[in-house]
């Protein structure tokens, strides 16, 4: 009965540690448009095609200027994916809004690949959403003839970097030492979460301005020990294998998720 018991523990053990290993495809938080505020003349309308079967349509001619969506009080991002359909030929026709806590941010450019219900993913870098601040899509109309169709944005909900990371100062290393990068996704999104080529490392001063213009090393992972999800803890823990001949000077740690989201820590190297 003992020895049941312990094979038993260990078929448990060993569940356990596959589930960690290989947990399944990526998935970014996801924000339907039909469940966010709606901005002037916007309406939610069918369509089989989307996500999750409806989407809002940003005006249709002859509709007015000023009409989208607003998604409220949203975790903090620097990045996210949206996925839209325009109608026929509209490539340029007009232009869409983003707002951040309704401040304007900057024109977004929708691209037209044929007529509905195609859908395209555009992703939007370079911002700053804190936590719990709105983020708007709002179409302005130069010409009416062809309609906008917004199915959801999606991105990531980040915390990190975590111990033994300190983001509000250098971190000081030695060459060739494995370091465990901690953040959270709030839950198991699976691990193919990195954009292609990240984590990267690049050459900077210890104030964090790069130096020179060498191609960022990919990093390399410690063994087979690569990217882990920890489900106790509700962490990813990535091992950074650093390279023994930094014995001087600093890095950028640069890790990219799929959705365009960067996040970065600078270490100091010593002998």
């Amino acid at each position: 009965m003992k020895r049941k018991l312990n094979n038993l523990w260990t078929a448990l053990m060993f569940a356990g540690i596959l589930l960690l290993v290989t947990s399944g495809v990526a998935s970014a938080i996801r924000y339907e448009a039909e469940d966010a505020e709606l901005i002037g003349v916007a309406y939610s309308v069918d369509d089989s095609a989307a996500s999750n079967g409806k989407v809002v349509c940003c005006l249709e001619w002859p509709n007015v200027i000023s009409s989208g969506v607003r998604f409220n009080n949203m975790p903090a991002t620097n990045s996210f994916l949206l996925q839209y359909s325009t109608g026929g030929a509209s490539t340029g026709k007009y232009n869409v809004s983003l707002y951040i806590n309704d401040v304007f941010i900057r024109y977004l450019v929708p691209v037209s690949t044929g007529d509905w219900p195609i859908y395209n993913i555009m992703e939007v870098t370079g911002i700053t959403v804190n936590e719990g601040e709105s983020i708007s899509i709002i179409r302005d109309n130069i010409d009416g003839q062809y309609g906008f169709n917004i199915d959801y944005i999606e991105y990531y909900s980040w915390t990190g970097f975590f111990e033994p990371i300190d983001n509000d100062a250098v971190n000081l290393v030695k060459g060739g030492s494995a370091i465990p990068v901690k953040f959270s996704l709030d839950g198991d999104q699976g691990l193919d979460i990195f954009m292609s080529g990240y984590p990267q490392s690049i050459a900077v001063d210890c104030g964090g301005a790069p130096v020179d213009s060498i191609t960022p090393d990919e990093t390399d992972t410690a063994g087979q020990s690569g990217l882990s999800y920890d489900p106790l803890a509700d962490q990813y823990v990535y091992v950074w294998k650093t390279n023994k001949d930094w014995k001087s000077g600093c890095r950028q740690l640069q890790v990219m998720l799929n959705t365009g989201q960067i996040y970065s820590a600078i270490f100091k190297f010593e002998k």
